[in-house]
């Protein structure tokens, strides 16, 4: 770059993003107690600066931002990715509703398969890659 550009978003590649959407049909779906978990491709994630477990907090995030998810990594990969204009996808899995929940967060319980259940998105996006990108 010759000079710096603020930007406040980093768009997805939309090829990856097609190729995610037809993937997803080919995961089987999770289910976690009485709750099956959701699929979905795009949206909009934003990152921050702490493990997130606000309801308020999350409530002002997607009123602000229209924020499906908060991490704390994942803009910081897109942004990487821009500069050096690569394309880019990321994957997440949300083991919790942010706050969401009475006394311990569902995270603890949650994690170990969801974090599995993402591996099997990934794998699925990975197969239908093609050959040369």
């Amino acid at each position: 770059m010759d000079k710096p550009e603020s930007r406040e978003t980093f768009d997805a590649d939309p090829q990856l993003l097609a190729i995610a959407q037809k993937a997803i049909h080919h995961v089987p779906p999770i289910q976690l107690g009485s709750r099956k978990a959701e699929l979905t491709v795009g949206g909009n994630g934003i990152s921050g600066p702490v493990f997130l477990d606000n309801r308020q907090y999350r409530q002002w995030a997607f009123r602000v931002w229209k924020a499906d998810c908060l991490d704390m990594e994942s803009t910081a990969i897109a942004q990487v990715c821009w500069a050096n204009r690569t394309p880019f996808l990321i994957v997440r899995s949300l083991s919790d509703l942010a706050g969401g929940q009475e006394g311990i967060n569902d995270a603890d319980r949650t994690e170990r398969p969801v974090s599995r259940h993402a591996s099997l998105v990934l794998r699925e996006i990975l197969r239908r890659l093609p050959a040369h990108r």
